[in-house]
């Protein structure tokens, strides 16, 4: 991340639509995810065809992309976050 860069400009935090728990608009997701302690963080996520996944974690300046190809089985990134970057976030 350059030192100029700011999630804020990104996406307004402060906008009341956010303080919904799932919030839709053209494939991409802001949700509230369980850390760690049941600890919660906002999560921006962009979803593809496919598996194509994207993961931003304002809070922690953590991005994880995801470029599956997979339409008949279940996809890796959920299971991924779920049982491998959540329970470390604290």
């Amino acid at each position: 991340m350059s030192a100029g860069f700011s999630w804020e400009e990104m996406l307004p935090f402060d906008d009341p639509r956010n303080d919904n728990i799932n919030m839709f608009n053209s494939g991409d997701w802001i949700r509230e995810m369980t850390t760690s302690g049941n600890g919660t963080t906002k999560v921006i996520t962009a979803e593809g065809a496919g598996g194509q996944r994207l993961y931003i974690f304002p809070e922690y300046d953590l991005l994880i992309a995801f470029t599956e190809r997979n339409y008949t089985t279940p996809q890796v990134s959920p299971l991924f976050i779920r049982e491998s970057i959540l329970p470390i976030l604290n």
